[in-house]
């Protein structure tokens, strides 16, 4: 998918977890968002009764949001985050991702929205669903990057050379 191309979808943003573990502290951040954008729309998978998304609906929710909201069951465990992320980026969405997960030393901060807390996440959001153009410059870059660092040949190569300790052929 590449989202940031798309000109029609029904959600500004969307939020896919497995509920489960932390499932409290996730729902508390989805209410705070709908608390203080309360016009957003937002589509929430996995929490508030509503069922996840597997298979085709999962990449109907992608294909239908402009953003992406990535919370782990811990956002304080460095480059932790389960493969929501990359498929939050590489479809294409803009993708919201909390500060302290340490993602900031492999994805700059003009190809993913960082925040530390609530309330920030909250004002990049009402940023980015008011500036169309800078929402689809960043969401294109994350892709980008994404498609680059994400890559199955290329995590595979890593794993090889570094599990036979041989040179490295990339910058990883």
């Amino acid at each position: 998918l590449r989202v940031f191309e798309k000109n029609q979808v029904e959600n500004d943003l969307v939020f896919l977890t497995g509920g489960g573990a932390f499932s409290e502290m996730r729902a508390q951040i989805c209410e705070h968002i709908r608390a203080r954008i309360p016009d957003l729309k937002f589509d929430v998978r996995g929490l508030f009764g509503h069922p996840n998304a597997y298979g085709a609906r999962l990449f109907d929710a992608l294909g239908n949001a402009k953003m992406g909201l990535n919370i782990s069951a811990r956002n304080d465990v460095r480059l932790y985050s389960s493969d929501r992320m990359a498929q939050l980026m590489g479809s294409g969405l803009l993708t919201f991702l909390d500060r302290r997960t340490g993602f900031g030393s492999l994805i700059r901060d003009d190809e993913a929205a960082f925040y530390e807390g609530e309330d920030e996440l909250v004002e990049k959001l009402i940023h980015f669903r008011r500036n169309d153009s800078a929402r689809r410059d960043t969401a294109r870059k994350g892709w980008q990057r994404a498609h680059d660092i994400f890559n199955a040949t290329k995590v595979a190569q890593w794993i090889v050379e570094t599990s036979f300790r041989q040179a490295k052929s990339h910058d990883y």
